[in-house]
């Protein structure tokens, strides 16, 4: 009796476990899709290249 509560616990926890491991996954991939976006402004405001080399890289780097 008690084996028959404890198995579908077991497999609800299971789940929520493989649930929120998907989600911090899916989480860290969009949120490093944005960082080389970034470093490039970054690089841009600082001078070091130009205007048209900026939006050429940016152009390459937003491509799907």
């Amino acid at each position: 009796m008690l084996l028959n509560m404890i198995i579908p616990l077991l497999l609800i926890i299971l789940a929520v476990a493989l649930g929120v491991g998907l989600w911090e996954k899916v989480g860290r991939k969009e949120s490093a899709g944005g960082r080389p976006l970034s470093a490039l402004k970054e690089r841009y405001a600082r001078g070091e290249f130009s205007r048209e080399e900026f939006f050429k890289m940016k152009e390459e780097l937003t491509m799907v």
